[in-house]
């Protein structure tokens, strides 16, 4: 997912990468316990036992005992030897441990922060201990979440888990949820929609145009290598560039921080980089559109998009709701309001693609890529419509 901040690749790689290495590995004994398959932004490991936070990068194998840390607006995702994957939220550390279980080969401790893990098919059998709680998850979908004080919250997606402390015990199965607070038993809870617990996992595309915005001369100036990050594709780089604290005057400064932030999968955030913008900007409705379309909400639809942004987004909702055809209409029409937006030409021929027309779609991807070489989304496009 990430060629340094390319994005939405990676299952081609994996699968490459995954078919190269059963050349090399005859056994699960000869893999490490872990490895770090993406990351986003700040990713960090120790080394056992406890040695300096060094910069992780993807590849990495991790060791027993290794912790690894995400930072602020960061993500990463790291495979473990029986190739099931967690995903790391920002603002996390977890440890890769002996096993908790007997027969099984690791287990995690997750210490701060958040994760997810689906497996596909086959159940997990995984020791995972917190500061508040130990869990033996049988599964194949399940979010861990660790707060500051050590209060922890499993959320049952498929499967179930036993929760125990040295205060109690605790069964949920699928689609419970569980909260233990230090010195406490676990005690089940209402669960909440689970669109709304991983958020931060899903994958948000850039919608908006810069010159939509209507960005003050300041922001503009400020802003700069920020902008071209984003004009180029590389969303990731656009956060990496915007300049340290600053806080954007104008709303369209605002819609771009939280365009940019929500590329993290950072939902609070990016709502919050809303809170200062009027709910009636073309820009703002863009975003949100595009988050409903994500999240699967129902939206009503009251006005007909003005801007290349909002034709943008129209087209990522028509989509969600299977209207295939609308979506293509919708990302043509961005096209039309903002020729020179590479984001557009680059979702014309993901819809190109998706009913067959393999020649337009690579005439509109070439002009994608041109625009915006660093849009991972093209590029992914791109190996599909060579395999093609």
């Amino acid at each position: 997912m990430w060629l340094p901040n390319f994005r939405f690749d990676v299952h081609f790689a994996a699968f490459i990468v995954g078919a190269l290495s059963c050349l090399h590995v005859s056994s699960a004994e000869q893999r490490p316990p872990a490895t770090v398959e993406e990351k986003e932004r700040i990713v960090e490991a120790s080394p056992p036992p406890s040695a300096p936070w060094v910069p992780a990068v993807v590849g990495k194998d991790l060791l027993l005992r290794e912790r690894v840390r995400t930072g602020e607006l960061s993500r990463a995702t790291v495979r473990l030897s029986n190739e099931h994957l967690v995903r790391v939220n920002a603002n996390s550390q977890l440890v890769i441990v002996p096993s908790l279980i007997a027969g099984k080969p690791l287990g995690l401790d997750l210490q701060k922060g958040e994760i997810y893990l689906h497996s596909r098919g086959v159940p997990m059998e995984l020791g995972l201990r917190t500061p508040s709680v130990t869990g033996t998850p049988h599964g194949t979908e399940f979010r861990v979440r660790v707060e500051e004080n050590g209060t922890t919250t499993f959320t049952m997606f498929d499967g179930e888990v036993e929760l125990e402390n040295a205060h109690g015990k605790l069964h949920i199965g699928i689609n419970e949820q569980a909260v233990i607070e230090p010195g406490r038993a676990p005690r089940k809870t209402a669960m909440i929609a689970a669109r709304n617990t991983i958020q931060w996992c899903l994958y948000y595309p850039g919608v908006l145009h810069v010159p939509d915005l209507g960005l003050s001369a300041g922001d503009n100036r400020i802003l700069r290598k920020s902008i071209e990050a984003y004009e180029s594709g590389d969303l990731l780089g656009a956060l990496d560039r915007w300049p340290g604290r600053y806080h954007a005057a104008s709303q369209g400064g605002k819609l771009f921080r939280a365009m940019i932030v929500l590329a993290t999968g950072q939902v609070d955030e990016a709502r919050g980089a809303l809170a200062g913008v009027a709910k009636d900007t073309p820009g703002r409705r863009a975003i949100e559109e595009m988050m409903d379309a994500v999240n699967y909400v129902e939206r009503e639809m009251d006005r007909e998009p003005a801007t290349a942004s909002e034709w943008l987004a129209r087209s990522y909702y028509e989509q969600s709701r299977s209207h295939l055809d609308s979506a293509l209409a919708a990302a043509k029409k961005a096209t039309v309001a903002a020729p020179e937006s590479g984001y557009a030409w680059a979702r014309v021929a993901e819809l190109l693609f998706s009913f067959g027309q393999t020649q337009n779609a690579a005439k509109a991807l070439d002009r994608g890529i041109q625009l915006a070489p660093r849009n991972a989304q093209a590029h992914a496009l791109q190996g599909f419509l060579f395999a093609a």
